[in-house]
């Protein structure tokens, strides 16, 4: 949230330098629910009962979103989500009538990986997902990504594996079975360092040839800002220089 606050004086500026709505005054009320179905209730609760409001920007990820949409629902307001937000449980009209996603959904970026596997006539892969974040983005790509390969015929998933842990030994292990099984690992991580550590994991195991390909699924949703790249060793070597 705190990336994408600095968006809302941009987009006031420009309405009113370009005549939009003139006769129009806007007042934003803001709340973090820090993807947390109770805040997110709660929140969502007050915004429609005590403050009013006339639409609902987010929320942010998709484990609480089909709260704040069934609210939308209920009092007949919209809502539009953004950043993580990928599910397409939201696109259901007759469930969410007033919920709008604006970014891409996961389901999209299947039948976009239908399309690649097609083209190179690839016909099985393994799928490694991360579970070990907080906004459960990942467990929502499986489920679309499971629901685009049941449509299709012959394109099916040889191997599958959640992954709890995203260090290094972790991954490996995760990997290790998929000499046998599959040469095209399509995976979900949430950060770049973790796709980082699944290339070296590749390395180490003799799996970074030609053989192999290595498709990382990824919608970025980092709202008004950049992602952050952290190099603890970095830190780590700053902070007992600093302490010594």
């Amino acid at each position: 949230m705190d990336g994408s606050l600095g968006a809302i004086p941009m987009a006031i500026d420009r309405i009113r330098d370009e005549h939009l709505l003139d006769n129009f005054n806007f007042s934003f009320k803001i709340y973090n629910d820090e993807c947390k179905e109770s805040l997110a209730a709660g929140f969502t609760g007050i915004m429609f009962q005590e403050d009013q409001v006339d639409v609902v920007l987010g929320p942010a990820c998709d484990s609480v979103a089909s709260i704040v949409a069934s609210f939308g629902a209920f009092v007949n307001k919209p809502v539009m989500t953004w950043g993580l937000v990928s599910s397409s449980n939201l696109l259901d009209d007759d469930k969410y009538p007033t919920t709008s996603v604006i970014t891409g959904t996961s389901k999209a970026l299947g039948k976009a990986l239908m399309k690649v596997l097609k083209q190179f006539d690839w016909r099985q892969f393994a799928f490694l997902y991360a579970v070990n974040d907080g906004y459960k983005r990942c467990g929502y790509v499986r489920e679309d990504i499971e629901e685009v390969v049941g449509n299709e015929t012959d394109i099916f998933i040889s191997y599958q594996r959640a992954i709890s842990e995203t260090d290094l030994e972790t991954i490996k292990s995760a990997l290790s079975p998929v000499k046998l099984r599959a040469r095209i690992i399509v995976t979900c991580y949430e950060s770049d360092i973790d796709k980082r550590t699944h290339l070296i994991a590749l390395k180490e195991l003799g799996m970074n040839t030609a053989e192999f390909v290595t498709i990382f699924l990824s919608l970025r949703g980092l709202g008004f800002g950049t992602m952050l790249t952290v190099d603890y060793a970095d830190i780590r070597e700053f902070l007992t220089n600093f302490l010594a």
